[in-house]
């Protein structure tokens, strides 16, 4: 039955016109509309030969009408007593028939049938710019009575594409993150995502922190294609730590973040980003000298410190001298015969107060030494007492 989209003007010839009736013989045979049978409607066409390809009827179907490439199916609505061919011919722009086998059988029919679809293909490409129109054409192959009714041709809606879907993901280490992937010739994504795409060969191009990766996918139809991309963490930035002593170097000392590692200053290396553990020793011994720890550059005095490496650092420990506890009077013990003399307690106090810490240490040293000559030497012992007596009452003055 005819329908809004028939591209077949007046299909059941309830119109005076499109169709054109040509009869090359009218004395054999007869082409004439029948208002007394119809497949539907009123009129149909009435056909009776006395022999075949004597006449037929035909409508042409213009080019502003058709869609280039496109499918077209035809068809009609007949009864014959004998067999004859629905035919498209193509027309060119310069009035030339192209005969092509666009053409379907319809065999001998009592009753009122729907003939075959016959499907064709509308010229694309250079035959598009050639083509005017198609012609469409019934016609007897020998002699009959045929009746024709209800000419059918439309576009046919291309099937829809099969489809399936890609799922993309990123990780890295495990872990998802949201990476940017580009289906060549669709779109750009982020991940993860699931897509729906015509069945084919897709190339993805995934990028992440300035990684990037390309991966061939095939959709296949009523199914999922997963592609995983897996991108590498960035090593941590690094930097440069800087360990110095003041005073003395050498100074052996730990750095521990996880692992504990022994270095001597001055020491200088690269590191990843992160908190270290910086251990120095309390004191350190240099020849005859024992040194001792003092405090960091920035004023902290504990020896064990934390340094956050997010830039380049430098640390310096100061170390001085360290001198030995405060012993005996050395000399005066050996003048007097007693550390419990109470001249030594004055002695002492102004050692104590008044002597610089490196008059003392120079002291401590040659000290005893001088001590040990008094002890055996009695002449001397007793000048030496005389001596410190008159010290001790000078002393006491002063206070």
């Amino acid at each position: 039955m005819a329908t809004p989209e028939n591209l077949i003007l007046n299909p059941g010839f309830e119109e005076d016109r499109y169709w054109i009736l040509y009869n090359q013989f009218p004395d054999l045979g007869s082409i004439l509309i029948d208002p007394t049978d119809a497949n539907s409607g009123i009129r149909c066409l009435k056909m009776e030969f006395l022999e075949g390809g004597r006449g037929g009827i035909n409508q042409y179907v213009a080019k502003d009408r058709l869609v280039e490439g496109a499918t077209i199916q035809a068809r009609c609505a007949y009864k014959s007593d004998a067999g004859f061919y629905l035919t498209v011919y193509t027309w060119t722009i310069d009035g030339q028939i192209v005969k092509t086998d666009h053409r379907v059988f319809c065999p001998a029919s009592a009753d009122w049938i729907l003939s075959k679809w016959l499907t064709l293909t509308v010229p694309s490409g250079v035959d598009w710019q050639n083509f005017a129109s198609f012609q469409v054409v019934t016609g007897a192959s020998g002699p009959a009575i045929i009746k024709v009714d209800d000419f059918e041709m439309y576009l046919v809606p291309a099937p829809p594409p099969e489809t399936g879907t890609l799922t993309a993901t990123a990780t890295i280490n495990g872990t998802p993150v949201s990476a940017s992937v580009e289906v060549v010739d669709v779109r750009t994504y982020t991940t993860p995502f699931t897509i729906e795409l015509p069945v084919g060969n897709y190339t993805l191009n995934a990028s992440y922190n300035n990684q990037t990766q390309t991966v061939a996918a095939e959709v296949v139809s009523g199914q999922d294609t997963h592609v995983q991309f897996t991108f590498t963490a960035p090593p941590p930035p690094s930097y440069i730590l800087s360990v110095g002593t003041t005073t003395i170097s050498g100074v052996p000392f730990t750095i521990q973040e996880g692992t504990e590692v022994s270095y001597a200053t001055p020491w200088s290396g690269s590191l990843e980003e992160g908190i270290y553990q910086i251990a120095m020793p309390d004191t350190v011994t240099d020849g005859e000298e024992t040194y001792k720890f003092v405090s960091w550059e920035d004023g902290s005095t504990s020896r064990v410190r934390n340094v956050d490496l997010t830039t380049d650092i430098a640390i310096t420990a100061t170390y001085e001298v360290a001198l030995p506890p405060k012993p005996l009077c050395f000399i005066a013990t050996a003048a007097y015969g007693s550390p419990f003399a109470s001249e030594l307690n004055v002695l002492r106090q102004f050692r104590d107060q008044c002597l610089p810490d490196r008059i003392v240490h120079v002291y401590y040293k040659a000290g005893p030494y001088l001590a040990e000559f008094i002890k055996s030497r009695k002449a001397i012992k007793r000048y030496v007492r005389t001596a410190l007596n008159l010290f001790v009452k000078m002393i006491k003055c002063q206070q």
